[in-house]
């Protein structure tokens, strides 16, 4: 990026109810759409979409807020290429505040009601650390906070500081508004006296916190492998959670015993910078997962080494297949929630309440994979879930998984179709 430009923002709104960072328990999200009324498709960024966005006060447009949408080939470091595809909104604290707003529908207007949790995700860096922040809000029709994040500020400077922050927002339980609710972003002078500071906003989500329905099962009882086929010498259990031995995980699969054909599969996964591995789906127990089943790609996509990818092989792509949207990952050391939905030969895969895959396997196939390889594995209709190990630290856990076919297939079978 070459220079950052304001945006004014002031200080935290009155009458708030500040909710804190996420917490570490599985969760079901249920993404809410960003671009409803908007007739381009959100695969370009969020923030592109300026009509349905509205700059607080009116007056700040095109002057203290502006929307910018980065060429590919600009300098922005290491972070690059997690920020091309999308435009960014840039805040400068100096003068009255301000930030952006747009109503929330799924279908309808979202409507307000004590004690529904939602999980919103933005990312952002700042010019000068500790000068400037973004407060999360959801606000009644009016601009009323219904409940707001602390404040939210990069601990890093410039494009490598740019990173994902979540943050979980509850409708107060005395909360009486049952209206239609906005998602804003308001800043937040953190050091007026310091008296000017840029802080871009990119890549917003938000999703409706659920818990699992009845007809999740559990994949993983958190202690052991039973249930599990493959080179478990490979992988070990440690603290609740399935983690890859990197020495020895290199081409090491892990596979479910039993095999799924339509199905709901979440769990949470953390990565250390540079981490590649994978989840097989509809796969046999031989073979090229990637290609004799499917693999959805699970990539620390920031680190540099993965500049020259595929789009086809960062992280939630289906390997050689589709590609997916980048820069909603949570950085290196925090746990993701991810699903992903297998509903006959549609695959999606939403990655901490957004959704970054919407594949139909025909229409990618129509024309020949994108790799340029034979992909048998696209056509089948079961197989097995697993671990493709690329011998890199990888960590798992929460692994539940909806069969939506109501058959399982062979447990050990070749599982084809």
């Amino acid at each position: 990026m070459n220079s950052m430009i304001p945006i004014a923002c002031g200080c935290l709104l009155h009458g708030a109810v500040f909710a804190g960072s996420t917490a570490d328990e599985p969760v079901a999200l249920v993404p809410i759409p960003l671009s409803a009324g908007v007739a381009q498709p959100d695969s370009a960024g969020e923030f592109m979409f300026r009509r349905a966005w509205t700059v607080v006060p009116e007056s700040a447009a095109g002057k203290s807020v502006q929307f910018i949408q980065p060429a590919r080939n600009q300098g922005m470091g290491k972070r690059g290429s997690e920020w091309f595809d999308a435009a960014w909104l840039s805040l400068t604290p100096s003068g009255p505040p301000a930030g952006v707003r747009m109503p929330l529908v799924d279908g309808e207007p979202v409507t307000a009601n004590a004690g529904d949790r939602y999980r919103v995700g933005i990312n952002l860096r700042a010019s000068e650390l500790g000068k400037t922040a973004v407060v999360v809000e959801l606000q009644t029709a009016d601009g009323r906070a219904l409940a707001a994040s602390a404040p939210l500020s990069p601990s890093v400077a410039g494009a490598e500081g740019a990173h994902r922050h979540v943050v979980d927002l509850e409708i107060p339980a005395d909360e009486s508004y049952r209206g239609p609710m906005q998602l804003a972003f308001m800043g937040v002078d953190l050091d007026p006296s310091w008296g000017f500071g840029t802080i871009d906003l990119d890549q917003a989500s938000i999703a409706r916190i659920k818990t699992d329905s009845e007809a999740f099962e559990s994949l993983f009882n958190g202690r052991d492998f039973d249930g599990w086929l493959g080179a478990s010498e490979a992988y070990e259990v440690r603290d609740g959670a399935i983690r890859t031995v990197p020495e020895k995980s290199g081409g090491a699969n892990l596979y479910s015993e039993d095999a799924y054909g339509d199905f709901v599969l979440r769990f949470r996964f953390m990565v250390e910078p540079g981490s590649n591995n994978g989840i097989a789906i509809r796969a046999p127990l031989t073979g090229d997962a990637a290609y004799q089943g499917m693999e959805v790609q699970l990539l620390e996509n920031s680190h540099p080494k993965y500049a020259g990818l595929k789009d086809w092989q960062f992280h939630g792509s289906i390997y050689g297949l589709a590609p997916a949207l980048r820069g909603y990952q949570r950085p290196p050391g925090e746990w993701n929630d991810q699903e992903i939905r297998a509903e006959g030969r549609r695959i999606t895969v939403t990655l901490n309440g957004k959704v970054i895959t919407d594949v139909d396997l025909d229409e990618a196939l129509a024309a020949g994979p994108p790799s340029g390889q034979a992909h048998p594995g696209a056509r089948k209709a079961a197989g097995h879930i697993g671990f493709c190990g690329h011998g890199d630290p990888v960590a798992y856990k929460d692994l539940r998984i909806q069969p939506l076919s109501g058959q399982k297939g062979d447990n050990r079978g070749p599982a084809g179709g």
